[in-house]
């Protein structure tokens, strides 16, 4: 965890260890994960929370078209030696989800992440999306993550009775709290 890195949208290089803030909520995405598109109300609301708090927010991608439904015939017949590449890999990726980000209203920074990030079941902080993990920041600690949709729900008054909302918005909170604490020669909680 402490090596994640990648590219935003933008072509802004990250790495995570390295972010200058009150914590950072990292939200695992996939355009092909229907409980990912669902979630991205409550994504935007926590977002503008974390905006508001000093808590960085971004959703992390793997840098994989295949693991993404993507497929050279798909982005007008891109030679598949070009999946091999993963600069081109990131281009295709990044044309895919400006698509999500247009579509769906997405306001949280997409960062595209670099090797060594992966989803998998077997040797992986992170098994599947949507998952939502919460970080301290020097260092890099999980604090938190969260399995599953952070909410389904879509209105505003639906998200703030949502428990998994307020228990999501508790752990943003908690970060910002804990690291102005540590900031203070208190330590972490």
């Amino acid at each position: 965890m402490e090596n994640w890195s990648g590219q935003t949208l933008e072509g802004e290089q990250i790495r995570f260890a390295d972010l200058d803030s009150h914590g950072v909520v990292l939200n695992v995405y996939s355009p092909t994960c229907g409980p990912c598109i669902e979630e991205i109300p409550a994504l935007n609301a926590i977002y503008a929370r974390a905006r508001a708090t000093g808590v960085r927010m971004y959703m992390i991608v793997e840098n994989n078209p295949f693991a993404l439904g993507i497929f050279p015939e798909d982005e007008g017949g891109v030679d598949a030696r070009a999946m091999e590449d993963p600069e081109q890999r990131r281009s295709i990726v990044r044309q895919r989800l400006q698509r999500d980000v247009n579509a769906y209203g997405i306001q949280v920074p997409i960062v595209i992440m670099d090797a060594p990030f992966t989803l998998s079941q077997k040797d992986s902080l992170v098994t599947a999306t949507p998952e939502t993990l919460f970080l301290t920041t020097n260092p890099l600690i999980l604090r938190f993550n969260m399995i599953g949709p952070v909410s389904t729900r879509s209105n505003a008054d639906d998200l703030a009775a949502d428990t998994r909302m307020q228990f999501a918005l508790s752990q943003l909170d908690r970060l910002s709290s804990d690291t102005a604490d540590a900031e203070a020669g208190g330590g972490y909680n």
